[in-house]
């Protein structure tokens, strides 16, 4: 059973992989690629939380947020450098 969820997680995780590369690639705006990004990842969380039958709770949506948030302004700043 539980390959069968890692499974779906896994192919759930490669379709927003697909969805962020192409999104920002159509967009030549570093702030629109991050709001991309931050909306696509904290999508792909919910769904892989509701694979696995949990849902976090107000604390552990905000620490999840925050990781979002942090990944997002380390991929602009990369791009910056880039």
């Amino acid at each position: 059973m539980t390959a069968v969820i890692d499974r779906e997680v896994a192919d759930c995780i490669r379709r927003e992989t697909i969805s962020i590369a192409i999104l920002t690639s159509l967009s030549s705006r570093r702030a629109l690629d991050s709001l991309v990004v931050i909306w696509r990842q904290l999508r792909l969380i919910r769904s892989v939380a509701v694979l696995y039958g949990w849902r976090p709770g107000l604390l552990g949506t905000l620490v999840l947020v925050r990781d979002v948030f942090t990944n997002a302004v380390v991929a602009a700043g990369l791009e910056e450098v880039g």
